[in-house]
């Protein structure tokens, strides 16, 4: 399970914010500070290590890597999430930033509380097959097929733990980010442009999946089965709650934050407090009819900080 608790001290001295908020949508830019500390990857590193615990413990023991302290032999040199490939390192950081940023600046900027009982990446199968194989076979190398379903979700807990409200959506995390490409991936790639107009768009939009995702997404099902496998006394007002948002008829409907995160390094010809994403009002492509949260994170050398950060998970540990 996810326990670690935001190293906000940390974010504070790491990221300069602004956000603006009105009715029905919040956005917040996040922009690297001169003043981060020298040891950022080492501060971060307890939040990710708490991230990836359930599906480190998932993977190894699908893949029969031994993590015990004593374990000796090739076992030990292959690990989750160390041993993925960099694009594929590149997609989990995102993902774990954004449950870093919703657990992190709620208070001041959203007025719901947002909580990550469990980050979902157990469920990445593809990930599960190639540390298998490379365990076995270390030149078994190749790039990832992406996870399946939505990036992030996280939940709002009532005061006796039921579940009353989620939050669901997308983390891209790209070494350079642009305004182009902060574009396509919110209205789709683009495809032949018409004779003087403007260019088609493919149905692989942000905005368009948000538009035709369901209230309730598949993710909720995945949640509750690890609480229940995890964690049944704690969470079982979740798993109850869960129960009666996710039938087919449902007794218990709870209302939905469409959350969109992008994060990288920032082009240079980007000025400071630039945003790519309309801030001040509800992007007029976005009809989905929930309330919004779209966070630009902008990090100077982000790749380098990923690279820290996940060469050295469990640093010194081989039972995590």
């Amino acid at each position: 399970m996810h326990t670690c608790p935001v190293p906000v001290s940390t974010l504070k001295a790491w990221l300069k914010e602004s956000a603006t908020t009105v009715p029905g949508y919040t956005h917040l830019l996040l922009e690297s500070s001169a003043t981060a500390p020298a040891d950022l990857a080492a501060q971060l590193r307890p939040y990710f290590e708490s991230a990836h615990t359930d599906a480190r413990r998932f993977f190894h023991e699908y893949a029969k890597i031994d993590l015990h302290p004593d374990s000796l032999g090739s076992s030990s040199t292959c690990q989750y999430p160390t041993s993925l490939p960099q694009k594929a390192r590149h997609g989990i950081f995102g993902e774990v930033f954004a449950g870093l940023v919703v657990e992190a600046y709620q208070a001041q900027h959203e007025k719901h509380s947002w909580s990550v009982p469990v980050f979902l990446f157990r469920h990445h199968d593809d990930a599960g097959k190639y540390l298998f194989f490379l365990a076995r076979d270390p030149s078994r190398t190749r790039q990832l097929w992406g996870r399946l379903g939505d990036d992030f979700i996280g939940v709002g807990f009532d005061s006796d733990k039921n579940i009353e409200r989620i939050i669901v959506g997308e983390s891209k995390y790209r070494g350079s980010l642009s305004k182009l490409s902060v574009e396509d991936l919110l209205l789709g790639s683009r495809e032949t442009a018409k004779t003087g107009g403007m260019p088609l768009r493919g149905k692989d939009g942000i905005w368009r999946a948000f538009e035709e995702a369901p209230t309730v997404p598949e993710g909720l099902l995945q949640l509750q089965a690890i609480l229940i496998e995890r964690e049944p006394i704690k969470y079982a007002n979740a798993i109850l709650s869960l129960d009666k948002i996710l039938a087919i008829n449902p007794s218990h409907t709870v209302p939905r934050t469409d959350l969109v995160v992008f994060s990288g390094g920032s082009p240079s010809k980007r000025k400071p407090g630039e945003t790519f994403v309309r801030s001040d009002t509800l992007p007029s492509e976005y009809q989905a009819g929930r309330e919004l949260y779209v966070v630009e994170a902008f990090l100077e050398k982000g790749g380098d900080l990923i690279k820290q950060v996940y060469d050295t998970l469990w640093s010194g540990v081989t039972n995590g």
